[in-house]
């Protein structure tokens, strides 16, 4: 029974990270989104709220990131929330929560918690 518990989670992680390399090779008339939910997923632009249970990421997120590990963005306008680590490449407006590290090139209008 546990192996076959590893199997689905490692077959769905697997499903998850191909769905998201063929997102970012397709060209897509809308780059947006207002809800994403998974394990894994890359957004260009975020706009509204991403749920998933490993990995957040996203060029730019105006919203909410919520994981179980870590949330990456390139900007970050709003609330990121994850167990371990929140990244953001550029200066932050909003608030970066996590107990173990919340990462960012700055603090323009927030908090990190």
């Amino acid at each position: 029974m546990i192996r076959f518990k590893y199997i689905l989670i490692i077959t769905l992680c697997l499903l998850s990270f191909i769905d998201t390399m063929a997102g970012k090779t397709h060209k897509r008339k809308n780059k947006n989104s207002s809800v994403s939910i998974g394990l894994i997923t890359r957004l260009d632009t975020l706009r509204g709220m991403q749920l998933n249970l490993i990995t957040s990421a996203s060029s730019m997120a105006q919203g909410v990131q919520l994981s179980g590990i870590s949330n990456i963005s390139g900007g970050l306008k709003g609330v990121q929330i994850a167990t371990f680590s929140n990244i953001s490449l550029s200066p932050v407006s909003g608030l970066q929560f996590s107990p173990l590290a919340n990462i960012s090139r700055g603090i323009r209008s927030g908090t990190q918690i």
